[in-house]
This record gives C-alpha cells, sequence and structure tokens, in this order.
C-alpha cells in the first residue's frame, strides 16, 4: 500500500491528535563499543590490595548508579522522537520504538482475528459494485476500504479483551474514565496483492496491524488513548510511521522532550506557538511509550487554567505509573 493509500485507509476521529503521513523506515542505529583495559604499572604492588581497589572502584560505581536510579536519572527507554515538518510545512512527529514491533499472529488470541473474514465479504460486497455501510460516527468512515474494520465498545477492557494481547497494558485513571467512545479499529494486509485498495482475486487477508483508541473528558481534560499492535504481517518494524495535529496553522511546531517516571524515560511531544498566531490558551501534549510490542500514546487538549494543568499533570502520571514494574 503506497502512503496515500495508507492515509486515506487509516482516516482520523475527531479532533485526535494521530494521522499516519509518512512512510519512512527505521534509521538503524549501531553503537559500536570498544573496551580498553589499562595494564597494571607496577608488578610490586600486592595482589591482594589491587583486589581493595577494584572492588572500591566496583562500589563506588553501584552506589553511583543506585543513587542515579533514586534521583531518577535513569530509566527503560521505550524510543525516541524526532520533531521537524513535512514537505507543506506542518509539524511532523516520528517516533521510533526501541525494538522491532512486530508480534507474532498467534499472540493475538481475541475476538479480532474474526474480522478478516469481515474483510473478505467486504471485498465481496465491492467487487460486486456495492457499497459498504458507512460506520457510525465517532468511528472513522472506511465504507470504500474492504481491509478495515472498526468496532465500538463500552470501556477499554472490553476493547483489549477483543485484541487478546496479554501484554497490553491499560490506564488506571484516577479520575472519571468513562469513555466518550471506545472503538478498535483492525487494517489487514492482503499477501498477494499487498498494494492494492480492492484485489483483482478474493484476497486472503492476514491481520497486520490494530489501535485501541478511547476517548475521555475528566474535569475539563480531553484525553485521547491509543495502543497500537502490529504482527508479522506488517512490512514496517513499527506501527506509526508519522503524526501531525489536525487542523492546525503552520504557525506551531513539535518540541519533543523526555520524562522520567516509573523507572521508565517517556517521550513528551507539545505543541507550541510559534509566532502568536495560534490559540495560546490551548495545551496539547503528547506523551509516548513503548514495551512488549506495544506501542502507546496518550494525547492531552486542555484550556489552560491551574487547575486543569493539575488535572491533566495528575493524568499524565496515572497513566505512566500503569505500567507494571517486573
Amino acid at each position: 500500500m503506497n502512503r496515500d493509500q495508507l492515509l486515506d485507509a487509516i482516516g482520523n476521529t475527531g479532533e485526535s491528535m494521530l494521522k499516519e503521513t509518512e512512510q519512512l523506515r527505521l534509521n538503524a542505529a549501531v553503537n559500536n563499543a570498544t573496551a580498553t583495559r589499562n595494564a597494571v604499572a607496577s608488578s610490586r604492588r600486592p595482589a591482594r590490595r589491587k583486589m581493595m581497589i577494584l572492588l572500591a572502584a566496583c562500589m563506588i560505581l553501584l552506589l553511583g548508579t543506585v543513587a542515579a536510579y533514586a534521583a531518577g536519572w535513569i530509566g527503560r527507554v521505550g524510543g525516541t522522537a524526532e520533531t521537524g515538518t513535512d514537505e507543506e510545512g506542518m509539524p511532523v512527529l516520528q517516533y521510533y520504538p526501541s525494538e522491532d514491533m512486530r508480534v507474532p499472529i498467534t499472540a493475538i488470541t481475541g475476538d479480532i482475528l474474526n474480522s478478516t473474514a469481515q474483510m473478505k465479504e467486504n471485498w465481496r460486497i465491492l467487487s460486486a459494485g456495492n457499497q459498504l455501510t458507512p460506520y457510525s460516527d465517532p468511528l472513522p468512515d472506511s465504507s470504500s476500504i474492504p481491509f478495515i474494520v472498526s468496532t465500538s465498545f463500552n470501556t477499554a477492557t472490553e476493547a483489549a479483551a477483543y485484541i487478546g494481547y496479554a501484554d497490553m497494558v491499560l490506564p488506571q485513571f484516577a479520575q472519571n474514565t468513562s469513555p466518550s467512545y471506545t472503538y478498535v479499529q483492525a487494517i489487514g494486509s492482503d499477501p498477494v496483492e499487498p498494494d492494492a485498495l480492492l484485489s483483482v482475486q478474493e484476497p486472503d487477508y492476514l491481520l497486520s496491524w490494530m489501535k485501541l483508541e478511547g476517548c475521555y473528558s475528566i474535569d475539563g481534560v480531553t484525553v485521547y488513548l491509543d495502543n497500537y499492535i502490529i504482527t508479522e504481517a506488517n512490512e514496517e518494524p513499527r506501527a506509526v510511521l508519522g503524526t501531525t495535529m489536525t487542523n492546525i496553522p503552520q504557525e506551531v511546531e513539535f518540541v519533543s522532550d523526555t520524562v522520567t517516571e516509573n523507572n521508565r524515560q517517556f517521550v513528551v511531544v507539545t505543541e507550541e506557538n510559534i509566532d502568536g498566531s495560534a490559540n495560546e490558551d490551548v495545551v496539547r501534549k503528547e506523551y509516548i511509550w513503548a514495551e512488549n510490542k506495544v506501542e502507546y500514546h496518550l494525547t492531552i487538549h486542555y484550556i489552560a487554567s491551574e487547575a486543569t494543568a493539575a488535572t491533566a499533570d495528575a493524568i499524565a502520571a496515572d497513566w505512566m505509573n500503569s505500567f507494571p514494574n517486573e
């Protein structure tokens, strides 16, 4: 599937921050480390003394590491972010997880596996010259794309059970957690004609891409929860190839930073105003984490005030501390 087809296929939902944009491959980062060993300067030093010096050095290093953890300086890294602009000058974020995110299809055990049968039925309907029934709002309308199936749920727990990936984590917000909406989107891949929106022959779709999205309104703060999972049928080793804000002027930019919480280093991306033309009262932040081959995005929108800022910080802290320490 080419870039434009993928954009049309995936679609977007309301004010959700995420929108797939550019087909970029991971930049292979190879870290070459060379270790050197210093020779002992004098053979006249007692062996016991040399051992004591080495043990003391190890203790200093160990204590320094423990202190660094206690101070929040060291944490597990889920991935890195790059920010910039696309060819139209719109701000773009690229997130690169620290590992290949593809999981075996056998790791998915929920009813979402049946979505490939629905994809085949969609293909038959479209091949006969008919149209699919459009999804009801807020589900993305993919009524002309056979290999996309979206299903709504009342809770994120039900949506997660529909996917059936044991290692996926859902947040535990201290505030009201009733979602405005929750849905799961599944995308299939046709190994015979992977680039065709409508295959000539009946396709044998493989489940390749899944997103669980939930929208919450918590004490004046709008929260979008997006969890992505991809399988070995996916061509790329990461789920989200590019993200950009929707319906925003070019006078804003993404600023990427990190925050260490729960022994993890999360990426935090903020939309910042450049020249005063954008709405400075609206705060938009996206927290990103990747773990156990799930890519997690928590997007927060709110009108700036002391109270809503405190609520937003508490929501983000709840989310970051939802991930268990093994």
